[in-house]
């Protein structure tokens, strides 16, 4: 996987299909979406509606947008955004870009956006879940991303979540299932087991 700091930095010609998100603990919820990425690319050079073959990518933000546009309210996190770009890369996503999350990045418009992924990664699909939206005040919702993709010529795929035992797979659920301790429910939803990474420090070695 190709991995970037900052939409503005990357410049890769396309054919690209794209997905956005805080993609918090890569669960699999987002384990289904990121296989239709690659599958819809697929389909798109497989039918002719792409003449070059066309790269997978995902974009997620650090901080997370809670940490910026709600900074008094606690927010722990699943996954690093490292975490979540090398396990996309497991899947066989192409690409990756980590987005700082500013306030002036939450003032774009769904338009400048869009325009930043044309310029940069040449945006052929967006490919998003059906509660998507996208800039200032959500405000590109779906009718209007389809709408900018007749524009900027890039094609809209809705893909529906996925439904556990639960409800739809939602990384607040992960949270609320490690808070009380339930662990199996989270290893279910994650598709894996939950697990931190960080340095070890040594104790003063008492237990031994």
């Amino acid at each position: 996987m190709q991995k970037f700091i900052n939409i503005a930095q990357v410049q890769l010609p396309g054919p690209s299909f794209v997905t956005i998100g805080n993609f918090d603990g890569l669960h699999r919820g987002h384990q289904a979406l990121l296989r239709q990425v690659i599958a819809v690319a697929q389909e798109a050079f497989a039918t002719g509606a792409i003449n070059t073959p066309p790269q997978s990518g995902l974009i997620t933000f650090d901080p997370h947008p809670l940490a910026v546009l709600r900074p008094q309210k606690p927010h722990f996190l699943l996954t690093t955004p490292q975490e979540r770009l090398d396990l996309a890369a497991q899947l066989g996503i192409d690409f990756g870009v980590i987005q700082s999350f500013t306030s002036k990045i939450a003032q774009l418009e769904a338009h400048e956006f869009i325009s930043l992924l044309k310029t940069h990664v040449g945006l052929a699909g967006l490919v998003v879940g059906p509660d998507f939206a996208l800039g200032r005040g959500r405000k590109g919702d779906l009718n209007t991303l389809r709408a900018l993709g007749e524009t900027y010529g890039y094609t809209l795929h809705v893909i529906e979540p996925i439904v556990g035992r639960e409800g739809p797979v939602r990384s607040s659920l992960i949270r609320q299932s490690l808070q009380e301790g339930d662990v199996t429910t989270a290893a279910d939803l994650l598709g894996r087991f939950y697990h931190v990474q960080g340095e070890v420090i040594s104790g003063d070695q008492r237990g031994r």
